[in-house]
Parts: C-alpha cells; sequence; structure tokens
C-alpha cells in the first residue's frame, strides 16, 4: 500500500471532524459489547487518539480502523513545497492485526471511561503561562452504531484514575511506533545506496531528494530535487510566522542533479549516525529526505542533523548550503 497524503494543510481537532460526520448515539458500555460481538460490525470499528499540546497549533493523531489500517499525522504547522500540497497525514503500509484492533477497541466498555465528558473547557483555556493542559481526546467509533469521544490528561490531571484510557493510549502508541520502525527498518534495507545508484543509470524509480529546514518562527527553505535537473524551492523569511512563502522552480540540469544524487552515495550519507539527540536552545535541524518508487511502494530514507552537526559533517553540510543557496540566493542557514 503506498503512503496517502491529504488536501489539507491543517488537522481540525477530533471534534471538528466527528461534527462532520452523521449524528449517532453515544456509545454505551452494552453497545459496545454487543456491536464487537457482530463480526460485520466489529470490521467498521475506528479507534483515534489525539494528543493535544500545550500549543493549540501543534499535537498528533493516531487512528486504526477495523481492517487494520494505521493513519498517522502531526497537527504541527507544515509548510508544502508546492501550494497544492501536503503531507500532514499518513497512511501506513503495515496493517495492525485485526484481532488486536477489536481487543483495543473493548477497553473502552468501561463505564468510568465512558463517563467521561467530550470536552473540558477549562483544559483548552491558556494558562497565565500561556500554555493548555497537555491531554488527549480518544474516539471509538462504529459507523451506524455510535460513536465515543472524551478528553483525559494521562500525564497530569487524571494520572491513573482510568487505567482503561491510559491503556488505550499506551497500546496504540507502542503498536504504530512499531509498525512506522519495522517500515523504516524495511526501507534501508532496501533502499541502500548502490539501489540508489542503480536506479539513478536506469533512470527509473522516480526518485526525489528533498531538504526540509523551516523553523517556524526562524523561517527558512525547503528544496525538492529530481535527477533530470527539476528543483523546486521554498523559501519562507524570519519573523513573518509563515506569512510571506517564496516559492521557485527551475532546472539545474540532470549532470548537475545526478552528481548531487551519487555524492550521496559515495558519502553513504544515509547511514550515518547522528551523535546527537537534543539541540541547542532554538538550533535548526536541517533534514534530508531521498525517496524511490519501486513497483508501487514508495520507499524513504532521511537524515537530520542539529545544526552544529550538520556543519560539522562535511557530506551533509555541502548539500545543505548548496540547497540554500539555490532556494534563497544570498542567504546562508
Amino acid at each position: 500500500m503506498k503512503n496517502t497524503r491529504i488536501s489539507s494543510l491543517f488537522f481540525f481537532p477530533i471534534v471538528a471532524l466527528t461534527a462532520l460526520q452523521a449524528a449517532e448515539e453515544p456509545l454505551t458500555q452494552e453497545a459496545v459489547e454487543k456491536a464487537l460481538a457482530d463480526p460485520e460490525k466489529a470490521k467498521s470499528v475506528e479507534i483515534t487518539i489525539w494528543f493535544h499540546s500545550e500549543k493549540k497549533e501543534e499535537g498528533f493523531f493516531k487512528r486504526v480502523n477495523g481492517a487494520g489500517d494505521v493513519s498517522v499525522g502531526v497537527g504541527k504547522v507544515w509548510y508544502p513545497i508546492t501550494a497544492t500540497e501536503t503531507t500532514s497525514q499518513e497512511t501506513l503500509r503495515l496493517k495492525w492485526p485485526p484481532e488486536k484492533v477489536r481487543e483495543l477497541a473493548a477497553l473502552f466498555a468501561d463505564s468510568k471511561l465512558l463517563a467521561l465528558p467530550k470536552i473540558r473547557k477549562e483544559w483548552a483555556t491558556p494558562t497565565k503561562s500561556g500554555g493548555r493542559v497537555c491531554r488527549y481526546s480518544l474516539c471509538l467509533r462504529f459507523p451506524g452504531v455510535g460513536d465515543f469521544e472524551c478528553e483525559y490528561a494521562q500525564l497530569t490531571i487524571d494520572e491513573d484514575q482510568i487505567p482503561s484510557a491510559r491503556k488505550i493510549i499506551e497500546t496504540l502508541e507502542h503498536e504504530v511506533a512499531g509498525l512506522q520502525e519495522k517500515i523504516r527498518q524495511e526501507d534501508a534495507k532496501f533502499l541502500t545506496h548502490q539501489r540508489i545508484k542503480d536506479l539513478l543509470e536506469k533512470g527509473t524509480g522516480k526518485l526525489t531528494l528533498e531538504l526540509h529546514d523551516i523553523e517556524g518562527h526562524e523561517g527558512g527553505v525547503s528544496v525538492r530535487l529530481r535527477p533530470d535537473g527539476e528543483m523546486l524551492g521554498l523559501a519562507v523569511p524570519p519573523g513573518q510566522g509563515g506569512r510571506n512563502k517564496l516559492r521557485s522552480q527551475q532546472n539545474i540540469g540532470a549532470e548537475k542533479a545526478q552528481k548531487i544524487f551519487l555524492h550521496i552515495c559515495e558519502a553513504q550519507l544515509m547511514d550515518f549516525q547522528p551523535k546527537r539527540k537534543t539541540g541547542a536552545g532554538h538550533e535548526a535541524r536541517p533534514e534530508l529526505v531521498l525517496e524511490a518508487e519501486v513497483e508501487g511502494i514508495r520507499y524513504r530514507r532521511a537524515i537530520a542533523l542539529w545544526a552544529g552537526e550538520a556543519r560539522d559533517t562535511p557530506a551533509f553540510n555541502r548539500l545543505w548550503q548548496d540547497f540554500w543557496a539555490l532556494a534563497a540566493p544570498g542567504k546562508t542557514p
């Protein structure tokens, strides 16, 4: 299964999403148990957890349905390289076993959990420090039967008051992280530097190389390059909150473009292991992403370094500086 993309730049909270759906009856413990006992209804179940961070525009969601399809997304503002695309949501190519999904859904058959309110307005109101209560929204939906949604502050106020809520959150996060890591390992094993060279020589694979280096209020650049030399760029000036986006399109020539791809292979750049896990203050963290499509499957390799380490890594720094020069002439990272 290919990774999918959606056409909206921002995520709406689950509240907004469910408001768009046809009105359904609130789920009760009996209704949950009855729906799960029906094989057809169990196949249609959908479970979502949404993490609301201190900042309203940030957060993430993870969703799984009865067929085992898993979707993940990040609520942070993302700057698309072209005006018509976003990658805010991704459907993983690996599935979660349907029986595990049903086991997770069964945890909602808890009267204490089902008694929680859909929204706690006091949590959404910024505190004196400007932040909000970090919390989760938990949502269970059986199309044609009913739905349930609540807010739960697992890490702060609620703590371990409702074990079923905590287990739903931890299980879904753990299982999704496991699938993502398995995909990362599969991609690394398949999309080797030698295979990248082979795809370049054959002119196949729909190769792309991207630089992502936009840090919100600090601005920055993003670039997408193809082996034929076609290059798209996005520059966001600092201090404007992303309101002014300067997009560009040019062709740097196939010869120059392929040298950039070969540089990655020769330097074995995608196998480099970062030494630092955290940054200093508002330190930038540029990321290089190489993708290829083979037999309908999109494979991805990525490397992200904190700015200080990026400058001390010649193979990475060379591409970082070159892409900035192409996307924002006269500017440097």
